[in-house]
Parts: C-alpha cells; sequence; structure tokens
C-alpha cells in the first residue's frame, strides 16, 4: 500500500516499510541513548559514519542484515532481542494509532494517521511507542559498564 501526501510542497510517496523505517530508526537511536552513546561512538562501532547513523535513526533508510547485527553488538543485544523490540513498538505504534483515530473507516491505520497528523504526528507517536516497548524489554535496558580508567598493569 502507499500513501501520497504533500509536504512542504511537494507530493511525497508513503509505503508501510516507510514507517516501518521510521519506527526501526526511534527503537535504535533510543537504546543507543540507554547505553550513553552519541552517534559518532555507535558509527564508529559499525565502521560507517556518524550521518548513516542519523539517516537510520531519522528512518530514512533501514540497515541492511550485515549492519543491523553490527548494530546488535554495539548495543550489547543479540540480533533477535533487536529485532524483537523493533517489531514491538512497531506494533505499539499501530495500536496507539488506532485508538487515537477510533478505528478509521478505509485505508490502513498508518495512512489514516499520516493524513490526520502527517509524518512529524507519525514520528511522535512512534517515539511513545518505542519508550512503551523498551521500559518492558529487559534487555533493552541493560547498562553498558563505563570503560575504565585503570591502566592495564605492566609486566
Amino acid at each position: 500500500m502507499e500513501l501520497d501526501i504533500v509536504a512542504a510542497g511537494d507530493l511525497v510517496t508513503y509505503h508501510e516499510s516507510d514507517v516501518y523505517a521510521l519506527v526501526a530508526g526511534r527503537t535504535i537511536g533510543a537504546l543507543r541513548e540507554r547505553r550513553a552513546m552519541n552517534q559518532g561512538q555507535l558509527a564508529e562501532r559499525l565502521g560507517i559514519s556518524q550521518s548513516m547513523v542519523s539517516r537510520f535513526e531519522r528512518g530514512q533508510c533501514l540497515p541492511d542484515l550485515y549492519v543491523m547485527g553490527k548494530i546488535a553488538v554495539a548495543l550489547q543485544m543479540n540480533e533477535e532481542n533487536l529485532t524483537l523490540c523493533i517489531r514491538d513498538a512497531f506494533e505499539r505504534t499501530k495500536v496507539a494509532a488506532e485508538q487515537t483515530l477510533m478505528r478509521p473507516q478505509g485505508g490502513t491505520w498508518w495512512e489514516a494517521v499520516l493524513r490526520l497528523v502527517g509524518i512529524a504526528g507519525l514520528g511522535g507517536l512512534a517515539a511513545f511507542a518505542v519508550a512503551a516497548a523498551l521500559a518492558d524489554n529487559p534487555s533493552a535496558n541493560a547498562q553498558q559498564s563505563p570503560p575504565s580508567t585503570q591502566s592495564a598493569p605492566r609486566i
């Protein structure tokens, strides 16, 4: 399914995969912040640019499977758990949208939300859903231990 919306004077076509990318990016960003990392630090661990991490987190593109695995490792998770966090946040976004819209007639939930509040509103809704999904996931809340300030003993 796709939906055409005029944004800033331009006609933009959205697909459900675009909404998934937005939720995935918000999830990755929230997990990164919970690990007290900035985008540059995550990028360094992944071997990619900070701007690419930014594009992921803004939902402009999805990482491929290889990079998604590296993201999971950098966030101290396994790939399956990272994927489950993203899917849970996506489902919660859908539920919140449907409840907000009181079951729209015609079209999908994400099309109705885009028509009503636009991509920024959907992004805000996704942010709340991501926070709720991560709050319920113990592995998403694992804290990274700070780097040791002591030097290794000399032999």
